[in-house]
């Protein structure tokens, strides 16, 4: 149904007083334009007040896609949940820093996407273990509420209240600003070839890399022949690089032939997922070609044209927070005249 034009204009001048921010209309909606995380939060409030006329409401954050200049000596930088990742990265590579290395999809998402979806900010870091890469985030609450986790030391995984926000699809607020932490960048990769006979070879070629120091940035698979086309690329230091290159061709002879095998990637994937080792040689057998991203010791990112059978998809829906939890955080808010 058609929304009169005087009703519209009603409608606005109501939320525009009640939450003190700028607003426009377009399409039938009334659309606030918030500057600033508390502005955020008040205008979701009032929006929550709405009643029906609340479908008729929208709460614009196109003013949150900045990004700021890193922090280099923290290895730090602060974005808006609207910037795009990719860019967030090339910025980072202007001062030798790095987010870590993504899968294809990653690279094409908000920060507010990468991390509320099911990659909840995770990437590789030295180790090759998983950890966030939100150092704080600032939350605009349903009820008006705000939540802005403190930064914690670099050393620590972070507070363990931001889990109720990462990974959770924006259920218990809305991402508004974030402080991630960057890498140093090393200022190499390499990439070698090996033969292999079977699926599990290539897996415990993999686990061998993931249990070193060394750090994969990426790998491809397909079938070739009775056997499997490996591409491993890993980055390192220049001081270090005769040592990693040692180190890998020593697991690459360990479990097959290394040696050049051509194109073994195959193409833009549609299908991007979590998988767990247990499963990776069944996927490598099965899925036809298959890169591999964010190689860490408790799973891997696996990409491929089709669903890979039991890899969690990373644009899935996130685990429901129990409604016990969201009504204490509805509560949370602050009063909205």
């Amino acid at each position: 149904m058609a929304v009169a034009a005087h009703d519209l204009t009603q409608l606005e001048e109501r939320v525009r007083k009640a939450a003190g921010v700028p607003t426009r209309t377009g399409d039938g909606v009334v659309e606030l334009l918030p500057g600033s995380l508390r502005e955020v939060a008040r205008a979701q409030a009032v929006k929550g007040m709405l009643g029906q006329d609340a479908e008729r409401v929208v709460v614009s954050l196109v003013a949150f896609d900045r990004i700021e200049a890193p922090d280099p000596a923290a290895c730090t930088i602060r974005v808006g949940a609207g910037a795009n990742l990719g860019e967030v990265e090339a910025t980072l590579q202007g001062w030798a820093l790095t987010l870590g290395w993504l899968s294809p999809k990653a690279r094409s998402l908000t920060v507010r996407d990468w991390l509320e979806g099911r990659h909840a900010g995770l990437r590789a870091v030295p180790g090759n273990r998983l950890e966030s890469a939100a150092l704080s985030l600032g939350v605009a609450l349903r009820s008006g509420g705000l939540f802005v986790t403190p930064a914690a030391p670099r050393s620590s995984g972070g507070p363990m209240l931001e889990t109720l926000f990462l990974g959770r699809g924006g259920q218990a607020g809305t991402l508004v600003e974030a402080q991630l932490r960057a890498l140093p960048r090393p200022e190499l990769e390499e990439t070698f070839h090996a033969l292999v006979e079977r699926p599990e070879d290539v897996v415990l070629l993999l686990r061998g890399v993931a249990a070193s120091d060394v750090r994969p940035v990426e790998v491809h698979t397909r079938r070739k022949g009775r056997g499997f086309a490996v591409a491993i690329t890993v980055a390192t230091y220049a001081f270090r690089a005769r040592r990693d290159r040692a180190l890998v061709e020593g697991l690459l002879k360990g479990r097959g032939e290394p040696r050049a095998v051509g194109q073994v990637g195959g193409g833009a994937p549609e299908f991007e997922g979590e998988l767990g080792w247990d499963r990776l040689a069944g996927a490598i057998g099965s899925a036809g070609p298959l890169g591999i991203y964010r190689i860490a010791r408790e799973s891997v990112v696996v990409a491929a044209r089709a669903p890979v059978k039991g890899a969690v998809a990373l644009d899935s829906p996130p685990e429901p927070l129990p409604a016990p939890l969201l009504g204490i955080l509805d509560g949370a808010g602050q009063e909205v005249a």
